[in-house]
């Protein structure tokens, strides 16, 4: 989230200070992602869907990735220690290839 952004909850409220995108709906969990995190989930998808398969996965599936980044500064092959980190990234790409139907949660 960046340093100005909103959470609006379920309920009409806002909180300013939140370090999550998170607000509560009845007791459960509302998440909001920022423009850019859901255009960045909407390329992904859009990509992921012209290689969707005809059946889920239903053993164990090996995915390997590599994350390339605009150079800006940094040399060839250095490592990334800077938002956005590859673990939340994983995490985005898995949560968008189970949308697309590569296997079921």
């Amino acid at each position: 989230m960046m340093k100005n952004d909103r959470v609006f909850y379920g309920d009409g409220t806002a909180n300013n200070n939140t370090p999550g995108a998170q607000g509560h709906n009845r007791g459960r969990p509302v998440f909001y992602d920022p423009p850019e995190l859901k255009a960045a989930k909407e390329k992904l998808i859009g990509n992921l869907y012209k290689y969707r398969i005809m059946a889920p996965y239903r053993t164990g599936v090996r995915l390997i990735t590599k994350w390339c980044f605009p150079k800006n500064g940094h040399k060839d092959g250095e490592y990334r220690i800077t938002k956005p980190d590859t673990d939340n990234l994983q995490k985005m790409l898995k949560d968008c290839m189970t949308l697309v139907g590569f296997w079921k949660d």
